[in-house]
């Protein structure tokens, strides 16, 4: 894993201090990086049993991605990721 990761520096406490924004765009650059220089790796976590985890995250995390930007640049809350039809 690249140096420049986030990564949590006290494991007692299991939150990683920092913005969700953050967090969703250094995560979908690691799938991003998995998917282009190491698929099989990406496969093999797709395919295993806590892949529904991984799926769920990269189905929602664009649209709340985009919610959680749009509120940082109006100032207003937008839809509730999850609840888009």
């Amino acid at each position: 894993m690249n140096a420049g990761y986030i990564k949590r520096t006290d494991l007692k406490n299991h939150v990683i201090d920092r913005n969700t924004v953050v967090l969703i765009l250094a995560a979908m650059h690691r799938l991003s990086e998995l998917a282009r220089y190491q698929p099989q790796t990406l496969e093999k976590h797709l395919e295993s049993d806590h892949s529904w985890l991984l799926i769920e995250f990269i189905n929602k995390s664009l649209l709340q991605f985009i919610d959680n930007i749009s509120s940082e640049i109006t100032g207003k809350d937008f839809r509730v990721t999850g609840f888009r039809t």
